[in-house]
């Protein structure tokens, strides 16, 4: 008798499709998860120094209609929540502005999240999606920021937009110069964003 494969025993395709190298080419989309936890030392620093940028902030637009009472006022949520304050103050874009004044990416959207851990214990998290207008370019602010001694490095830059744009832009760059706070890094993943077909 002639044996049949059984349902799991198919055998896999031998021309499968390539996998995506990952390089980066222009018109593409990639989107940079970053996450950190983050200790508040001093409530206080870190809550004048959210104030004096929801000071300086900019309103981009508001809802039309009566107001929403259930929404606390931002210098409110600010005075009582570390979190809110820590939201206030983490810009994301922080760091990318060399390849934005290069032309080399545009940022196509930007998310963020802070959640409270603990009293004094905060995890953020944001996201950055960019569109690459010129990847050579990416590449080269990379390179100028690695040692030319780094050859691991400088060959990784090559081969991957992930590592190049990490090189280019720190991925932790919106932390610094937050003050009143420690943070440790978490997480950093990069991953394509696909066109949806219409």
């Amino acid at each position: 008798m002639h044996e049949q494969p059984g349902l799991f025993d198919v055998p896999t395709p031998e021309c499968a499709a390539p996998p995506r190298t990952g390089r980066g080419r222009a018109r593409e989309t990639y989107a940079r998860i970053v996450v950190a936890d983050v200790v508040v030392q001093d409530a206080d620093v870190l809550r004048a120094a959210a104030l004096r940028a929801l000071d300086g902030g900019i309103v981009i637009g508001e809802r039309p209609g009566p107001p929403d009472d259930d929404l606390l006022d931002p210098c409110d949520e600010v005075a009582t929540s570390s979190a809110a304050a820590l939201e206030w103050c983490l810009e994301p874009t922080t760091g990318l502005w060399p390849l934005l004044d290069a032309g080399a990416v545009q940022v196509a959207a930007v998310d963020l999240a802070v959640d409270e851990v603990a009293a004094a214990r905060v995890r953020a998290h944001w996201t950055v999606t960019i569109k690459i207008r010129d990847v050579r370019a990416v590449r080269e602010l990379a390179l100028a920021a690695c040692p030319v001694t780094d050859v691991d490095a400088r060959t990784e830059i090559e081969r991957s937009f992930a590592a190049a744009w990490h090189r280019a832009a720190d991925p932790y760059a919106p932390m610094t110069g937050i003050p009143g706070v420690v943070w440790t890094p978490v997480e950093v993943t990069v991953e394509q964003v696909l066109a949806r077909s219409r």
